[in-house]
């Protein structure tokens, strides 16, 4: 695995491990481990909410983990957010440069609002978490790209950052033209 958890904390009945599906963590993360029942521990965000969560009702159950030397055959699921002026090939571009960044695309939404704002949500599989900057960077360097950013499901008070964000970049787009 990719993760490690310290053998002070946990007992031989918890034998497997798995990252969470709520908030995907991914090596550089914070993290932090939760003793499940039945299913081993679950490696959650520190910042995710449903950590937090489980943190503030179940605190005996919360472990220390500490990510540990990956495996060449690991990888990680993340997902990001493109906002762009509309245009023809947009998607096209976009997609290609994630392909030329050598990741597995899982899957894609997106949406152009009547404002021409495309805002397109992909998540894909990729095997070294170090170069998620320097593929958010080569996104950005797309013709019309204004804005592309690591979504982060179930971090705590996301929501509220994801819209002052959304409505930042509408008014710059609208402003441009």
């Amino acid at each position: 695995t990719a993760y490690e958890i310290p053998k002070r904390d946990w007992s031989s009945d918890v034998c497997s491990s798995d990252l969470s599906k709520c908030c995907t963590p991914v090596p550089g993360d914070e993290i932090m481990g939760f003793v499940t029942r039945g299913r081993g521990v679950t490696v959650h965000r520190v910042d995710c909410a449903n950590a937090l969560s489980l943190t503030s009702e179940q605190s005996a159950r919360v472990i220390d983990v500490e990510w540990a030397a990956r495996d060449a055959d690991d990888t990680f699921v993340a997902a990001v957010e493109v906002v762009a002026l509309d245009r023809t090939r947009l998607l096209r571009d976009v997609a290609n440069a994630l392909s030329d960044q050598k990741v597995n695309i899982v899957s894609c939404t997106t949406h152009t609002g009547g404002d021409r704002v495309a805002r397109m949500r992909f998540e894909f599989e990729f095997s070294d978490p170090g170069h998620l900057a320097s593929m958010l960077k080569v996104i950005k360097n797309i013709d019309g790209v204004y804005d592309a950013y690591r979504l982060v499901p179930g971090k705590a008070d996301a929501s509220d950052d994801d819209i002052a964000r959304s409505e930042e970049h509408t008014s710059e787009l609208q402003s441009r033209f």
